[in-house]
């Protein structure tokens, strides 16, 4: 699913190409401040609840394991709400700090919070579906992820194309199709 998570990511690029100079690196700037929380929520707590949750599933214990998921998604509701909001109110300021240097302008700082406000919410879908990628894997099914990730990458990019051609958001409307 990594595989098609970048494969879906560079599709967008190339539609963001079609938006003029510069949105390519806006988005792709806008996903860097994405991933970080993603990277330290979602997929630790996915990483650490795989051993526990094989237990659950060769034991049998299928109560346990559905407190299990329901206590890990509550827990990545209240990691991701103040990372989402954090990158919202504090994302231009970050991208200031860590980009607006050389050749990078505030105007090319406005343009990646542009794709950045829309990309945060988005946190909390993609950091719940993270959290589920575990349970397949426990429960030996490498399909059902690998076929979810495929039909996202498919509406992902008819979204791109849709909001590149048909509205005024730009690389906010990747950000959102995303």
């Amino acid at each position: 699913t990594m595989f098609i998570q970048q494969l879906q990511f560079t599709i967008s690029g190339i539609v963001a190409m079609h938006l003029g100079e510069g949105m390519r690196v806006y988005i792709s700037k806008a996903n860097y401040l994405v991933q970080f929380p993603m990277a330290l929520t979602a997929t630790a707590v996915a990483t650490a609840m795989l051993p526990q949750l094989s237990q659950y599933l060769v034991e049998g214990r299928t109560r346990e394991l559905n407190d299990m998921m329901a206590f890990t998604k509550r827990l990545e509701i209240l990691l991701m709400a103040p990372a989402i909001m954090g990158l919202i109110f504090l994302g231009l300021p970050i991208l200031e700090l860590l980009f607006e240097y050389g050749n990078w302008t505030s105007e090319d700082t406005r343009g990646a919070y542009w794709a950045l406000l829309f990309y945060a919410p988005g946190l909390l879908p993609l950091g719940l579906s993270r959290l589920l990628y575990p349970l397949y894997y426990a429960k030996k099914d490498m399909m059902t992820p690998l076929k979810a990730a495929c039909a996202a990458m498919i509406v992902n990019v008819l979204l791109n194309l849709y909001f590149v051609f048909y509205t005024d958001l730009k690389q906010g409307g990747l950000g959102l199709a995303s």
